[in-house]
């Protein structure tokens, strides 16, 4: 059975964001994440690492469909190089890294272990 959104037959229905509801609360949630940051004065100079549960609310519910395998988000300012920690196959994400391009220029990226 195909999914209806993309057509891919893998089995990946319950968390395809290809369709157009999916696309518009995945934009608010990542102008919800933006606001925030612009609100909390975060540092330009630093990335800011949590725990995945222990990260403000609305960087964890950018996608309510893999928190059970999530372990750290991190944040990263506009023209911040991203560390070789950050990436997949490391401690930060030893299964899959997200990379999620906010609209106020920053970088959030969230690690899973599976």
């Amino acid at each position: 059975m195909s999914c209806q959104n993309c057509n891919r037959d893998d089995g990946h229905e319950d968390w395809c964001y290809s369709g157009p509801e999916k696309q518009a609360a995945r934009a608010q949630a990542r102008a919800n994440v933006s606001e925030h940051i612009d609100g909390c004065g975060y540092p330009l100079d630093a990335a800011m690492v949590w725990p995945f549960y222990k990260a403000p609310q609305c960087m964890r519910s950018w996608d309510l469909s893999s928190q059970d395998d999530a372990d750290w988000i991190a944040i990263f300012p506009p023209d911040f190089p991203c560390p070789w920690w950050a990436e997949i196959g490391t401690a930060f994400g030893c299964f899959d890294v997200d990379i999620i391009e906010l609209p106020n220029g920053w970088q959030m990226r969230v690690g899973f272990h599976s």
